[in-house]
């Protein structure tokens, strides 16, 4: 099934939700927020024209992908209150989310909401 919106918030869900992102699919916007989905983001890739992704309150690991800030269409990124650690993309849109976006995960870093990444 190919959905441009998705919204599967607040509902408990669990297990891994990767599978909804991929190059090629035609979604825009999605909202996994409140629920207890598990995966590591690190290997997702991100539809080229999301303009809304909302993951928030989650139990997802890994990094953010660089080819976040790739997304030219992007206009909400909310990762915050999960698992997530590496260092935040730079460029792009990534200026435009504010420290609410990143709030909360487990070791996140990076400018300009975060200590530098430690080599």
């Amino acid at each position: 099934m190919s959905f441009v919106q998705l919204d599967l918030s607040r509902n408990a869900l669990t297990g891994d939700a990767s599978r909804l992102f991929g190059r090629g699919k035609a979604l825009q916007y999605l909202d996994l927020s409140r629920n207890a989905f598990d995966f590591d983001m690190s290997g997702v890739v991100f539809p080229e024209q999301l303009d809304f992704v909302d993951v928030s309150h989650n139990a997802i690991s890994g990094s953010i992908p660089a080819q976040v800030a790739n997304l030219t269409n992007l206009q909400f990124f909310n990762v915050s209150y999960n698992r997530l650690c590496g260092a935040l993309p730079t460029g792009g849109k990534m200026p435009t989310f504010d420290l609410y976006n990143f709030q909360h995960n487990k070791c996140l870093c990076g400018a300009p909401f975060f200590p530098s990444c430690k080599t």
